[in-house]
C-alpha cells in the first residue's frame, strides 16, 4: 500500500544561487512535498498521534531552508528530502519539487527540480 500526503505550495525565502549577486538577497522558492507513509491508522482512528505531524514538518523544513545557503536548487531539494526522511520513521519516501524564478535567467519564468528519495532499507 502506498499513501501520499502532499504539502503543496510552501512559500519559502532563502539564499540560493551560484553567483554572489544572486545570493545577496533572499529569493522565493515554492516547495511541494509528497510524503509517502502508511496513513491508514490515522484515517481509521482520526487521532493526531497516528498521523505524520505535517505542521511540525513544515516548520522544520522552513527553518532549515531559511538558514541554508545552497548554490543549486538540486542541493536544496536533496537537503529537504533528507530533513523529511529524518523527521518521522513512518515516512518511507518523499518527492520534493522545488521551483524558483531564476534571477540569472530573466526570460525563464521558473526552474523546477523534482527528486524522489526513499528511506534506506534497514
Amino acid at each position: 500500500m502506498s499513501d501520499t500526503l502532499w504539502l503543496a505550495g510552501i512559500a519559502l525565502k532563502c539564499r540560493i544561487g551560484t553567483e554572489e549577486a544572486e545570493r545577496a538577497k533572499h529569493q522565493s522558492i515554492r516547495l511541494d512535498l509528497g510524503i509517502e507513509a502508511d496513513l491508514i491508522k490515522a484515517g481509521l482512528t482520526d487521532d493526531l498521534r497516528d498521523a505524520v505531524d505535517y505542521q511540525g514538518l513544515e516548520a522544520k523544513v522552513r527553518a532549515a531552508s531559511e538558514k541554508g545557503k545552497s548554490k543549486l536548487l538540486e542541493r536544496f531539494a536533496e537537503d529537504t528530502a533528507q530533513i523529511v526522511l529524518g523527521f518521522d520513521p513512518r515516512i518511507r519516501a518523499v518527492t520534493v519539487r522545488a521551483s524558483k524564478s531564476p534571477a540569472s535567467m530573466p526570460k525563464v519564468a521558473e526552474v523546477t527540480v523534482e527528486i524522489r528519495r526513499e528511506r534506506p532499507a534497514a
